[in-house]
């Protein structure tokens, strides 16, 4: 996934799809919110996909919604 969407030339960095970019940064936060929260308010852990575990932080005010 990362060669096929990457944008870097040679000898370049994409920040937002190679290895330590902000995609993934993205997808650590989520996961690590949703299980920060699962005891607390179960339907954090509902969904698998990244858009909708953000959703269901920021919509619980678990995270403030400029944050996510």
């Amino acid at each position: 996934m990362r060669k096929e969407l990457s944008r870097a030339k040679e000898g370049q960095f994409d920040i937002k799809q190679d290895a330590g970019g902000v995609a993934g940064y993205r997808v650590f936060l989520a996961q690590y919110w949703a299980l920060r929260w699962a005891k607390e308010y179960p339907p954090v852990v509902m969904f698998s996909d990244t858009i909708r575990q953000l959703e269901s932080v920021a919509s619980a005010d678990l995270v403030p919604q400029v944050t996510v």
